[in-house]
């Protein structure tokens, strides 16, 4: 079925059922950052649609100053939005009034409206445009709550990102358009209103969702030329065209702009799949001109944004751009995982400025951003991304992802208990990954360092560290002082190297490799806290029955009898590669090689 050229706008009756208001759960989610969700949403879907054989997918952003009167169907919009307000303002809903009141007001000013056109490219487009009863492909989008949005990977499932684009039209008007694989074409309007009476009857009120196109059971037509006026499709793909598009205010963006703010918002999701060539965007404005952020131009837009905003979400996208223009200093780590897929982290590592987050950002397959994971080390100069490799490892960890899919709850999995359990594992790999980048910094730099004062606290037992404690290095080639970020260490340099003042208090036996076994007889006094053998020197010439033994002390000015055992001679011997690391609050950990072998102490 190919459909009716023809297309109008209809609003099915709600049968006397549920009425609807202008406050939707599902719309209301987006209401706080309109921009990032609809670049979010938008560019999810698309990549989730990736064509057989293509390695990526792109994504236009086009938006173009139209007269009203090319809205298809606009008389019957501009009534339905009049009929409403005259219905809503005899009730009460301020909400829905307010909205209604500003919705009229700009259908009947003068000026031309504003229609964002996004368009991906080297996607399937959606299947099943002209089956109604196949609740899949275009019909999840059009008629589904709850559905996914495209057809290939089901990640975004939830479908609650469909309502994206309505939150950003004024009148909550969007219009879709498809090129699929069995080459169907198929565009149609929907309108996520209110409900209203039909032709002025308010026993039969709408159901709030309007449909432009085929009326014959709100199918789509081929095409719509006031959409064909403003782009033509030649490839396989998805539109959406969103009328009415609200232009932020310059208050409340970010970056100064709105389409800077779309700029942001998908390079803060998606910087991983431009990074990988998955994604590459397009931005085409009212007057034509073009700009392409992609793999080989992400970087200026990183670099000009950090350089506006020192924000959470602009550093942790600039932290994300270091460890990845910097691929060769970063460390990898891979770990299998209970043979659902892969986990693969990487991490950059340095000391000294710039300070990194600390983070590690979690991708799904695709490359969008998840979530970045935090409370890792506050010690530790580092970033990371983690990514999920294998298509049973995404599935199982996008069951636990929320509505906004910006993070993992285990509660919202099937099998909750699980859950928890894996994302602990994989949290505590995480962890310990990331610690152990200390230990391989040191071993791969084979920095051997002195520690000033700490040779007296190994003599003499002391348990603290002094609260300063100079690092210097004791290679004879001069190289950059350690100085952790935020540590109390005070880093220093020296011309020439010292002798390490650290040392190994050691006995060493009489006979080389053997205890002599004997014992040496020496004066003592008996003391409860004595550990060598003392025997009690009795007066008078009458011999002893039985030789009691005691513990006691050695002692020169003693009158009893005391049986120390017989050892090697003691000696200090220096320690090497003596290291000193901060690791949280006042914890420290001691690094140092024994010269030679140790037996037990």
């Amino acid at each position: 079925m190919t459909g009716e050229t023809a297309g109008c706008w209809n609003f099915p009756e709600n049968n006397s059922g549920q009425a609807r208001r202008i406050a939707d759960a599902g719309m209301a989610t987006f209401q706080g950052n309109r921009i990032g969700a609809l670049a979010r949403e938008i560019c999810q879907n698309s990549l989730d649609a990736l064509k057989a054989g293509e390695d990526g997918v792109t994504v236009t952003f086009a938006w173009r100053s139209v007269p009203k009167k090319r809205m298809p169907g606009y008389a019957a919009v501009k009534r339905a939005l009049e009929d409403a307000k005259a219905f809503w303002d005899t009730q009460t809903s301020p909400d829905t009034q307010n909205f209604l009141k500003e919705a009229v007001r700009k259908i009947n000013d003068p000026l031309d409206m504003m229609v964002l056109r996004m368009s991906d490219d080297h996607t399937t487009g959606l299947s099943y445009p002209y089956e109604p009863n196949r609740l899949d492909g275009w019909n999840a989008l059009t008629r589904l709550d709850g559905g996914a949005t495209k057809s290939g990977d089901s990640a975004g499932s939830y479908g609650i990102g469909k309502n994206a684009p309505f939150v950003s039209s004024w009148c909550r008007l969007v219009f879709y358009r498809t090129l699929n694989e069995q080459g169907e074409r198929a565009a149609q309007g929907m309108m996520r209103l209110v409900s209203f009476p039909k032709q002025g009857d308010a026993d039969h009120l709408t159901t709030g969702i309007g449909y432009y196109g085929n009326p014959k059971r709100n199918l789509p037509v081929p095409e719509i030329p006031e959409l064909e006026a403003l782009s033509r499709r030649e490839g396989t793909g998805t539109d959406v065209f969103v009328y009415g598009f609200q232009i932020p205010k310059e208050v409340d963006t970010e970056m100064g702009s709105w389409d800077e703010d779309i700029k942001l918002e998908l390079l803060s999701n998606f910087i991983y799949a431009i990074y990988r060539n998955r994604l590459t965007v397009v931005f085409e404005n009212n007057a034509g001109t073009r700009e392409i952020l992609e793999r080989s131009s992400m970087g200026r837009y990183v670099e000009r944004f950090y350089a506006r905003s020192k924000k959470a979400k602009v550093k942790n996208l600039y932290n994300t751009y270091l460890l990845l223009r910097y691929s060769e200093r970063v460390n990898s780590f891979s770990k299998p995982f209970h043979g659902l897929g892969t986990l693969n982290l990487r991490c950059l590592n340095q000391e000294g400025e710039p300070s990194l987050n600390r983070q590690v950002l979690v991708v799904r397959k695709s490359g969008m951003t998840l979530y970045y994971m935090k409370s890792i080390s506050k010690t530790i100069n580092f970033t990371g991304i983690l990514e999920l490799q294998g298509e049973k490892l995404n599935a199982f960890f996008r069951a636990m992802e929320n509505t906004d899919h910006t993070k993992w709850e285990s509660k919202r999995h099937p099998s909750p208990s699980r859950a928890k359990l894996y994302l602990k594992e994989l949290r505590d790999w995480v962890q310990d990954s990331v610690i152990s980048l200390v230990d391989k910094q040191v071993v791969d730099e084979e920095v051997e360092v002195k520690v000033k004062g700490l040779s007296s606290m190994l003599q003499e037992g002391a348990m603290e560290l002094p609260p300063t404690i100079a690092l210097v290095e004791s290679q004879e080639q001069p190289k950059e002082t350690i100085q952790p970020a935020h540590s109390e260490f005070e880093a220093a340099q020296q011309p020439a190297p010292e002798p390490s003042r650290g040392i190994l208090h050691r006995n060493q036996p009489a006979e080389q490799g053997k205890e002599t076994g004997q014992t040496k007889k020496t004066k003592g006094t008996i003391t409860e806290r004595g550990i060598h053998s003392v025997m009690r020197l009795l007066k008078g010439t009458r011999k002893r029955k039985k030789k009691t033994m005691h513990k006691g002390e050695e002692d020169p000015q003693g009158k009893d009898l005391l049986l120390k055992p017989e050892r090697g001679k003691w000696q200090d011997v220096p320690l090497q590669s003596l290291r000193i690391l901060k690791l949280s609050g006042n914890h420290y950990r001691l690094l140092f090689e024994v010269p030679v072998p140790v037996r037990k102490g």
